[in-house]
């Protein structure tokens, strides 16, 4: 086996590249402040537990760069005490942050409204990747909706906010150009018994570091859309979609560090629809590698029909919960917080 690559990174993690005697290339995260590791190689993809590549790769960390420095992050308020507060103070600038929620819970809305709060906070350009075809028209309007709750003039909006579309190239299928945004060529091949397997190249990130340099916030909505898109959703291809969501987050966590940006990660959730009691309240598309990566991620729920009526909210009560903090422990519980109409999410 052979080290290709070590990065450490600001939350205490070190990224590691690996090739193994096989020849194959395995990504390797592993989190010193919480003890935990993760490796993109099948075995460790199917069992949970240390493979020979994270026992191979612990041997070459240098420990004292695997410090957490996120306690010294300001943070990026957005509006909604109650999801500032699951955040420790809003959305931190300098690292990722995720939001997982169904259809219809409000995370698209929950990242316009983040974005102009960058606006009006900062006297930086937020950046919206956008991957679900979204017309730029239509997120304008949806904007110009919500600018009065942040003081913005029309002109500020269009000029500062931009919108990057990963769809619509002849050339690249979606996934690719997001890769390319971050420095990475990725080939994808599939073998006749439908296994996926992927392949990544260095090259010059499309975003560059004067658009950065320029950017305090950036949004990808959604990270699910174009994963599901390019790789199959059978079981046997969980090794590439963890593997290419961890290359991915390394770039995203080095971005954000270097350039100090809050990025903001919005996914998918699944249902399971056969729960015999209650209700299944959603799991993160993509399972434990998407929310490994992702040191703080909420999650977005409709409200119960109790919850609804006491409020007097009606089909605009929402509920919140935290799903992952670096400095507090998560209990699962659920806040209800309100999305009203062009406005976004509030407590009032």
């Amino acid at each position: 086996m052979k080290i290709q690559s070590i990065y450490y990174d600001n939350i205490g993690i070190a990224r590691i590249i690996l090739e193994s005697d096989s020849g194959n290339e395995y990504d390797i995260a592993i989190d010193n402040p919480r003890r935990i590791a993760w490796c993109s190689c099948p075995f460790y993809v199917f069992n949970k537990i240390p493979c020979k590549h994270i026992l191979f790769a612990m041997n070459y960390l240098e420990y004292d760069k695997m410090v957490d420095k996120t306690k010294s992050l300001k943070h990026l308020t957005t509006g909604c005490k109650t999801i500032d507060n699951l955040l420790g103070g809003g959305i931190p600038y300098g690292i990722v942050t995720a939001v997982f929620g169904e259809p219809t819970t409000g995370k698209t809305l929950f990242g316009y409204q983040s974005g102009l709060s960058n606006l009006a906070n900062s006297n930086k350009d937020t950046i919206l990747i956008e991957t679900e075809g979204l017309r730029d028209i239509d997120t304008y309007n949806i904007l110009e909706k919500f600018k009065s709750r942040w003081n913005l003039s029309s002109a500020d909006i269009t000029k500062r906010f931009k919108i990057i579309h990963t769809l619509g190239d002849p050339k690249l299928q979606s996934i690719q150009k997001l890769f390319q945004m971050f420095g990475y060529m990725i080939t994808l091949e599939i073998s006749k018994k439908g296994k996926y397997s992927i392949q990544f190249q260095n090259t010059i990130p499309t975003l560059t570091p004067n658009q950065l340099e320029k950017t305090s916030m950036i949004i990808l909505d959604s990270l699910t859309k174009p994963v599901k898109d390019s790789v199959g959703s059978e079981t046997q291809n969980l090794p590439a979609r963890a593997q290419m969501t961890e290359r991915l987050f390394g770039k995203l966590y080095h971005i954000a560090k270097v350039y100090n940006i809050a990025i903001l990660v919005i996914n998918h959730a699944s249902v399971n629809p056969a729960v015999p009691y209650g209700r299944d309240l959603g799991k993160p598309y993509g399972g434990s590698p998407v929310l490994y990566n992702s040191k703080y991620a909420i999650g977005f729920v409709d409200a119960t029909s109790e919850i609804k009526k006491n409020t007097g909210w009606g089909i605009e009560a929402r509920r919140v919960r935290l799903l992952r903090r670096p400095d507090e422990q998560t209990t699962g519980q659920l806040y209800p917080v309100r999305l009203k109409k062009d406005w976004g999410f509030d407590d009032s």
